[in-house]
């Protein structure tokens, strides 16, 4: 069964793809829900992320308050780095335990920061979800929480639309639902033949 990774900017489309993807029968593991795991109550990383912050990040039930987290980050932009040293190898290691437990057609591992955690290495091929700058603006400040500060201090954390471009096998446009669905499709028949 083949592993396609799935990566674009933030709010470039990956989890309408991603549900795309779900219809024609494939299993999606999203790096972002394996996140919210690790930041949950009591793991070692909610641990490690307090420690690493000076400031409160924590829900009254202990888990990470991704807010708090990120306008801590918008503070400190120098705590990325150690962050992403905490949750990259958890990442990483909980999407090689799932991905060896799931039987589908087309396994898919999306992940905003997919290259750059490594996730890469887990997949046959990789496909690049990309739209306009200025949609992914209009979609990422749509989101709650999010501001311009904060979009364009995650935007700093990721390679460019270009580099992205230039490492992806798959290119899957997102700016029509309807233009993405065909080309999923098409990837779909081209990955899994059926």
């Amino acid at each position: 069964m083949p592993v396609l990774g799935l990566t674009g900017p933030i709010a470039s489309g990956k989890s309408t793809a991603s549900d795309f993807f779900v219809g024609h029968g494939a299993h999606v593991i999203d790096a972002d829900l394996v996140v919210h795991q690790l930041q949950s109550s009591g793991t070692p990383q909610t641990t490690a992320i307090q420690n690493l912050i000076s400031a409160p990040v924590l829900t009254e039930a202990g888990a990470i308050d991704r807010t708090l987290l990120g306008q801590a980050l918008e503070q400190t932009p120098a705590l990325f780095p150690r962050l992403e040293d905490i949750l990259f190898p958890a990442v990483f290691e909980h999407m090689q335990h799932m991905l060896a437990q799931v039987d589908a057609p087309l396994i898919v591992l999306s992940a905003p920061l997919l290259f750059q955690a490594g996730i890469d290495q887990l997949c046959d091929s990789v496909a690049l979800c990309h739209c306009s700058a200025s949609t992914r603006v209009k979609r990422a400040l749509a989101r709650s929480g999010m501001t311009q500060a904060r979009y364009e201090l995650y935007q700093q954390r990721q390679l460019s639309d270009q580099e992205l471009y230039d490492l992806a096998e798959h290119h899957i446009p997102t700016e029509d639902k309807a233009v993405t669905s065909l080309a999923i499709t098409a990837l779909w028949h081209q990955l899994v033949g059926n």
